[in-house]
């Protein structure tokens, strides 16, 4: 009984042991949360006509060449979006591929992205259309990039994204019942932008774009961005579209230095908690 007695006390103090030890073990001060030190950018990406007001579908606009015109379909991607500051220093945004859309609802797209180092920035940098890394279609590629989800700009017969899908209708002095249809992609064609310090470098029409970005810590910081959609057809290669009105490929470099030309400006910043 005494030896019974014996092993009974030595397991008992064998698993006290292991509760205090495990006790222990799990006495670790906690991770820190670093997501409460890290600040979020949202990009308010807005389509306007030539008197900033939203674009919208099916409504008539005159363009530099007087043709009438109405948008039906308005689509590219924006991508590679980069924050610098005056040192240089950049901050990379990562995996930044966004559809950018025109609908029956609404002429902006909102994307938000949070996790961001906090820093002064002086300037945005971008690209429209998909860098040539990364545009090729694949199995797996997400978000805006995925296949099953990017909304008609993958060629049905070429490898890649469309960069700008534009269509619509029109009408001339001498064409009554015109349609119109740019498909703009390629490698080529993919033009890169940087708004803020050091880009003033704009055409007499175009406002000054200037950047001055806090990011704060827990905070929210807006950037809207506006697009003047009509400069597409007219600045800085004048677009008649009696003569051009069907652009599919890499073959429209008219149209791709349209849109990297003066395209966007940065409207204003706007700090939310």
């Amino acid at each position: 009984m005494k030896f019974l007695h014996s092993r009974v006390l030595a397991n008992t103090l064998i698993i006290a042991l292991g509760v205090f030890t495990l006790s222990c073990g799990n006495d670790e001060e906690p991770e820190p949360d670093t997501n409460s030190e890290k600040a979020t950018l949202r990009l308010r990406i807005e389509n306007i006509d030539n008197n900033d007001l939203p674009i919208e579908l099916n409504k008539d606009y005159i363009t530099e060449n007087g043709d009438t015109l109405q948008i039906t379909a308005l689509q590219y991607f924006l991508s590679n979006v980069v924050l610098m500051d005056d040192d240089g220093g950049m901050q990379i945004l990562p995996e930044s591929y966004y559809l950018i859309k025109t609908t029956s609802e609404s002429s902006e797209t909102i994307v938000e992205i949070s996790g961001l180092e906090t820093g002064n920035y002086t300037s945005i940098h971008f690209g429209f259309g998909v860098d040539s890394s990364a545009n090729h279609t694949s199995a797996t590629d997400e978000g805006d990039l995925d296949p099953l989800g990017a909304d008609g700009m993958i060629w049905n017969w070429d490898s890649g994204y469309k960069f700008l899908k534009l269509e619509g209708n029109f009408r001339t002095d001498t064409t009554t019942n015109g349609s119109f249809s740019f498909h703009v992609g390629g490698d080529a064609n993919y033009k890169a932008y940087k708004l803020g310090a050091e880009s003033e470098e704009h055409m007499e029409h175009m406002k000054t774009s200037s950047l001055n970005l806090s990011l704060e810590s827990g905070k929210t910081r807006e950037v809207h961005l506006k697009a003047s959609i009509l400069n597409i057809f007219d600045h800085p290669n004048l677009i008649d579209l009696d003569v051009t009105n069907q652009a599919h490929g890499s073959t429209a470099q008219n149209l791709a230095e349209n849109y990297g030309t003066d395209l966007f400006e940065v409207h204003h910043t706007l700090l939310e908690d």
